[in-house]
């Protein structure tokens, strides 16, 4: 079941996630080495209630404190207690005792390189010079060795920022070999595009498609990689011209001599959807029908499931989707699913 929220409930919540994401700002200011999570969590107390709002953590399900807050070896749902954290001596010590195996960026690959330049600890990582790191770890690497050494390289959000494209793909379960299922599963790509677009109040400018077959099949006789960019005359988040661009396109690369393995749509060109300029030829009454035809799918389709409400086009059958063999079973929201208890 579904609640629908009316306009004061929603200001609400809108209120009391500007009261959240401040507060976060907030204690991000406060955080130091010898601050103990006790004094953090008074200080998100007393901001929440000086704005007139309560701590909804506080009190529920018996817990005592306002925020959760984790350190050391805590996973999750930390305690506020009167443990200080770390001074970088501390921090030091920790990174010391740190494979660089362990660390985030760092994969099997970077793993054996660097430990045949004898780089064992996320420790002796950090003492090598910046020049050293990104040339052998690329500029992403060497943010995340500043990060380990206290500097800052990636910042805290605090607004939300509209996409500049939109990429839907999908490498097939099965090898596709026919045009009429790489239009099946382009233009079901191209209509979640047009909604990812919607969602977030925005129309694009420009359409690009691509399919591939797999480079690491060599007893294929053709590797080939086919993109198309098509430029809309108007930005739109229509899906229906969308997929009429995205079939349009793949006429122009599809090769009935390959087996293709991977496909997708991006579209790109982004703009708010209140500042696109229409033409002189462009029909007002057809946008405004197509506007509320594709406003009665998104209603439809965020109530009963993705794409039950769909175009023809898209098909039924997906012999292309993904195999999804390691799927993790759906335990609360597909009947089939729900577990089963034997006494």
């Amino acid at each position: 079941m579904i609640t629908i929220k009316n306009q004061k409930e929603i200001d609400l919540m809108s209120k009391a996630c500007e009261i959240v994401k401040d507060t976060l700002l907030l204690l991000e200011k406060q955080i130091a080495p010898g601050v103990t999570t006790n004094e953090l969590d008074a200080i998100a107390e007393k901001y929440i209630l000086s704005q007139g709002a309560e701590p909804g953590f506080k009190g529920l399900y018996g817990y005592p404190s306002t925020i959760c807050i984790s350190i050391e070896d805590e996973v999750v749902h930390g305690l506020p207690s009167n443990k200080k954290l770390y001074d970088y001596n501390d921090i030091y010590n920790v990174l010391k005792k740190t494979p660089v195996s362990k660390l985030w960026g760092v994969g099997r690959q970077y793993s054996k390189r660097l430990e045949s330049y004898g780089i064992h600890t996320a420790y002796e990582l950090i003492q090598r010079s910046d020049s050293w790191i990104q040339q052998h770890m690329s500029i992403v690497g060497l943010k995340m060795v500043q990060e380990l050494r206290g500097i800052p390289c990636f910042e805290l959000e605090t607004a939300w920022q509209r996409k500049k494209s939109i990429c839907t793909s999908r490498t097939f379960g099965e090898e596709v070999r026919h045009f009429n299922q790489l239009a099946q599963a382009l233009s079901t790509y191209a209509a979640m595009c047009g909604a990812k677009l919607r969602k977030q109040g925005s129309c694009a400018g420009m359409v690009t498609i691509f399919i591939h077959t797999n480079p690491f099949k060599h007893q294929c006789r053709v590797n080939y990689k086919g993109v198309r960019t098509i430029h809309l005359k108007t930005p739109s988040n229509d899906s229906l011209e969308i997929v009429s661009a995205t079939i349009a396109g793949l006429r122009s690369i599809y090769r009935d001599d390959c087996i293709y393995k991977k496909a997708g749509v991006i579209v790109s060109g982004i703009v708010p959807q209140s500042q696109v300029q229409l033409s002189f030829f462009d029909d007002i009454i057809d946008i405004e029908k197509r506007h509320r035809l594709m406003q009665a799918m998104d209603t439809v389709n965020d109530s009963y499931g993705k794409m039950k409400v769909r175009f023809a086009i898209n098909g039924f059958e997906r012999k292309w989707k993904l195999k999804q063999e390691r799927l993790s079973p759906c335990y609360t929201t597909h009947m089939n699913e729900l577990l089963q208890v034997i006494a």
